[in-house]
C-alpha cells in the first residue's frame, strides 16, 4: 500500500473527524473573510490558487506519522473547509484548502494540480496578523509521493 503524506492524510482525515467547533482563538495571520493567492513554479510552469478563508472550524486530527497512544498522536487543526468539502480537493476544479496546525502555526495551502489525486502544497509558517506576504516550500503530492519543487509564496489579495 502506498504511503500517503501528512497533507493528503490531513485532507482525508477531516472527513472522519468527530469534534468540530468555530474557532475563537488567538489572532493569526489567516482570518475569516480573507483571500490569499498561493503560487509557485512546477518545471517552469506557474501554478497558483486563490484560497478564500471563509469561516474557520477547528478539528482534532490523528497524525499518521506518530504512534497511536502517544501524547502527540492527535493535533488540533483549523481549516477553511468543512470535512465534506475537503474531499473535493482531490479532484480537478475542487475548492483550495488551508489547514493550519494550531499549536505550531504551520499552515498548508492545498490545491488540485489538474489531475485527480495530484495536489500542490505550499507550506508556510504563520506570522504577525498584519503580514500580507509569506514565503514557504512548494511540494507536488502525486500518488503518495512528495516531490519538492522549491519555494512558493502566499499573498493577501
Amino acid at each position: 500500500m502506498a504511503r500517503f503524506p501528512l497533507a493528503a492524510l490531513a485532507c482525508l482525515s477531516l472527513l472522519t473527524l468527530s469534534a468540530c467547533s468555530l474557532t475563537s482563538s488567538r489572532p493569526t495571520t489567516f482570518a475569516a473573510g480573507q483571500n490569499w493567492l498561493a503560487q509557485g513554479y512546477d518545471g517552469g510552469q506557474l501554478t497558483s490558487a486563490e484560497v478564500a478563508t471563509g469561516r474557520f472550524s477547528t478539528y482534532d486530527m490523528d497524525r499518521s506519522d506518530v504512534p497511536a497512544g502517544s501524547e502527540k498522536a492527535r493535533v488540533k487543526v483549523r481549516s477553511n473547509l468543512n470535512p465534506v468539502m475537503a474531499l473535493r480537493l482531490l479532484f480537478p476544479g475542487g475548492t483550495p484548502m488551508l489547514v493550519q496546525t494550531v499549536s505550531t502555526g504551520q499552515t498548508d495551502f492545498l490545491w488540485n494540480a489538474g489531475t485527480a489525486g495530484v495536489m500542490y502544497r505550499c507550506r508556510v509558517q504563520t506570522g504577525d496578523v498584519n503580514v500580507t506576504y509569506i514565503s514557504g516550500d512548494l511540494v507536488r503530492v502525486d500518488q503518495g509521493r512528495e516531490v519538492p519543487l522549491g519555494s512558493c509564496g502566499v499573498r493577501r489579495r
